[in-house]
């Protein structure tokens, strides 16, 4: 990379809190602006709701549950919004006014076209090397979540489940998913998006 496009590309997150909010959801990773769609489609948002609402039932005793978009801010290059986040009570110091500064124990990721390669590389690197205890990847498409666990600072791939499939935490007891409940809602509208593009 040319030290011209290197200089256009590194902002600083004082130029990154400036970006007026009708430009849309912007995250930071390390050091790169990526400008978010400011509109998810449909389905991913009933996974999303689907998701916050299992986890809340649960494990609301236990810590907070937030979806986005709320800024996680690790550091001045890598400030993300992630789909949605589980703060635990012992973790809550975390929650500041505007911001999550620090690392949640939870960090949810909804794939989608624009966004697959960077939940997948850049984002979870970033989610591993900050500490953040479990990290998931939901596939909406094929109606799977991928769980990773952080062991010894690094990711440890622990299981991918599948439509009808509990999924467990080792590390937060409360969790307990039914995937057929995540993703039945989503199926539906699949079915109904599909026909009326036939």
């Amino acid at each position: 990379m040319s030290e011209k496009k290197k200089q256009l590309a590194k902002e600083s997150n004082q130029s990154y809190r400036s970006v007026p909010i009708d430009e849309g959801y912007n995250e930071m990773i390390e050091g790169v602006r990526y400008e978010m769609q400011p509109s998810p489609v449909i389905i991913h948002q009933i996974v999303l709701v689907n998701i916050h609402d299992a986890i809340r039932n649960s494990c609301k005793p236990n810590g907070v549950i937030l979806p986005a978009p709320v800024d996680v801010y690790f550091d001045k290059d890598n400030c993300l919004i992630p789909d949605l986040i589980f703060i635990s009570n012992e973790n809550l110091n975390i929650i500041k006014q505007k911001r999550i500064e620090g690392a949640p124990d939870l960090v949810v990721e909804i794939l989608s076209p624009s966004t697959s390669k960077n939940d997948r590389q850049r984002k979870k690197l970033i989610y591993e090397r900050f500490g953040v205890k479990e990290y998931w990847i939901v596939d909406s498409h094929h109606h799977t979540f991928e769980q990773f666990i952080l062991k010894e600072n690094l990711y440890e791939f622990y299981k991918i489940y599948s439509f009808g499939e509990i999924l467990t935490s080792p590390l937060f007891a409360c969790i307990s998913i039914n995937l057929t409940d995540i993703f039945e809602d989503a199926l539906r509208f699949e079915e109904r998006f599909s026909s009326n593009e036939g």
